[in-house]
């Protein structure tokens, strides 16, 4: 360990303990730049350690089990072992609520189709609410109690910085967790799924005035129509990014070559929610016109400049309106519920490659923003 900075080390094992992700994947990725094969063992337990907190849980569980194979260090072994034990617990937990969301199913084709579409509207998502890390233990035994897993595993899924969504079923049996769960002093909420598909999305093309009213042109499916309200109308703005992804051809220190899906960009995203009238408006930087409208800068200034101009105007009208920005916690929580993000059609037409969970995750994020209180 002696060329590895262990200051930098001992960053990331805080980082992970405090669910502070972001800093531990860029001091990973730090080291990783300077990592000697000697060394690579003590990387590769931080890695998957930093996978399993991000939920990555199929990548994390093949590199512990990697380290088992590679490595005679005790410490090491015994901290693999200890993450495998949790995968395994984690997705036999899953497992089990699985089947205790599936639809009986019918014996005609009627009642089949019958059937769905009420346990569409009866089907709810259960979310959790970040809470002070010095409570965190507490709550984890809670939680732990509630659900019947183990403490260490309840640990990792409290949150701390953004909401977690965390279990999925019929809204009824949510509803009854939830009483469970403020009981125990930890803060959360269910919401039905149709509530979500009930709120009208528009997404802007342009704005064709901001004082002393916002004007804006929006897109609705097919058509196009005006839209005059009043700043103060806004309750909520909520403000995300969604990754990008492309195939890019990478090569090892050994010099064989690997393809790759990679984020080489992200779209960003900006949802103003006027309760009253159950629309959201939706600006997104890479459908905004900006040859259309009103003019946000003067000269040869590129899309960027323009829309982080956008986003400055903004600011200033709403800077008394609650942001929410928290949108990538929530988003990496979201993405093992496949089945319920399959149901939200998201309100975006972006150009992609490949299939992906984060457009759908933050329709139903700003939703549940837009719903709540």
């Amino acid at each position: 360990m002696e060329n590895i900075d262990k200051i930098n080390l001992e960053k990331i094992a805080q980082a992970i303990q405090s669910q502070d992700y972001q800093t531990a994947e860029k001091i990973l990725q730090q080291l990783q730049q300077t990592e000697i094969e000697t060394e690579n063992i003590w990387i590769k337990l931080y890695q998957a350690q930093l996978q399993e907190g991000q939920e990555k849980l199929e990548k994390a569980n093949q590199n512990y089990r990697e380290l088992l194979q590679k490595t005679n260090n005790i410490k090491i072994i015994s901290a693999a072992r200890s993450g495998i034990k949790r995968i395994e617990t984690i997705n036999n937990q899953r497992k089990k609520s699985k089947e205790t969301e599936i639809i009986p199913q019918t014996q005609t084709n009627i009642e089949n189709q019958s059937n769905q579409i009420n346990g569409n509207k009866e089907l709810g998502i259960l979310i959790l609410e970040p809470i002070l890390p010095e409570l965190k233990e507490t709550a984890a035994k809670q939680l732990a109690s509630i659900f019947n897993i183990d403490i260490y595993t309840a640990r990792l899924q409290i949150p701390t910085r953004s909401w977690r969504l965390y279990k999925t079923g019929k809204i009824q049996e949510l509803e009854k967790y939830a009483t469970k769960l403020k009981l125990a002093s930890i803060p959360n909420f269910c919401q039905p799924i149709n509530a979500i598909e009930k709120i009208t999305v528009k997404n802007i093309n342009y704005f064709e005035s901001i004082h002393p009213n916002g004007i804006v042109n929006c897109q609705e499916k097919d058509r196009e129509e005006k839209i005059t309200f009043k700043w103060e109308e806004i309750t909520k703005r909520v403000s995300g990014i969604l990754p990008i992804f492309e195939n890019v051809i990478e090569r090892n220190f050994r010099g064989k070559t690997k393809e790759k899906t990679k984020t080489l960009d992200y779209v960003q995203i900006w949802d103003l929610h006027l309760n009253q009238r159950n629309i959201i408006l939706r600006l997104c930087d890479r459908q905004y016109h900006f040859h259309q409208g009103i003019t946000f800068l003067i000269g040869e200034s590129t899309s960027r400049e323009k829309w982080n101009h956008l986003n400055q105007i903004l600011n200033k009208r709403l800077s008394n309106t609650p942001k929410w920005t928290e949108f990538q916690g929530f988003g990496e929580t979201a993405k093992e519920f496949h089945q319920i993000l399959k149901q939200i059609q998201p309100n975006l037409k972006l150009a992609r490659r490949h299939e992906t969970y984060w457009d759908a995750a933050f329709e139903l994020y700003s939703g549940l923003i837009f719903l709540k209180n």
